[in-house]
C-alpha cells in the first residue's frame, strides 16, 4: 500500500531531450481553447444564456466571438438533449420559450474567431427578430470543438 508520485515530467517523441517547458495556467488554458471551448454553463434553472437574431420561422442563429481556435469549429458538445435548450421569441414578456427540435449545428460561415450556431424549432419565429437562448435545466452545458 505505497504511493509513488511523479511531478515535473515531460514526455517527448524521439531520442533527444529538450528543456522542461514551464507554462503558466493562462498560457495552458489558451492552448487548450484552440481545440475546445465551453460556451454556456449555468446553474440556474430556466436561465437566459445569450441573444441572437432569427433567420427564418424555424431557425435562430447565434453569433459568438470566441477565443481563436485552431480551425473552424466542427462539433457541438452538450450535457443532454435538445429539450434542454429553448428559443424565446423576444416579442415581449408573454412570448413562450419554444423547445429546440435538435441540438444546434455549426453554421457554414463560422470561423476560428467567430462561431455561428443554428438552433431549430418547429415554428413560431419571425425572421429578423431578436431572440434569446434559454436553458430548461440547471445542468445546461454547451461547448464547441475543433478537433484534429
Amino acid at each position: 500500500d505505497s504511493t509513488l508520485e511523479f511531478t515535473g515530467v515531460q514526455l517527448e517523441v524521439g531520442d533527444t531531450a529538450t528543456e522542461f517547458e514551464h507554462r503558466s495556467y493562462g498560457d495552458e488554458l489558451a492552448r487548450c481553447r484552440r481545440y475546445f471551448q465551453t460556451l454556456f454553463q449555468t446553474d440556474v434553472t430556466a436561465g437566459r444564456l445569450s441573444v441572437g437574431m432569427t433567420h427564418s420561422g424555424t431557425n435562430a442563429i447565434l453569433p459568438l466571438h470566441i477565443s481563436t481556435m485552431r480551425a473552424k469549429p466542427t462539433e457541438i458538445l452538450t450535457s443532454g438533449t435538445a429539450s434542454h435548450f429553448g428559443v424565446h421569441g423576444g416579442k415581449g414578456s408573454g412570448t413562450d420559450v419554444t423547445a429546440c427540435d435538435a441540438l444546434p449545428t455549426v453554421h457554414t460561415q463560422s470561423s476560428p474567431y467567430c462561431a455561428r450556431l443554428v438552433f431549430t424549432v418547429a415554428s413560431g419565429l419571425t425572421a429578423g427578430n431578436i431572440w434569446s437562448l434559454r436553458s430548461s435545466t440547471s445542468a445546461a452545458y454547451l461547448g464547441i470543438g475543433a478537433e484534429l
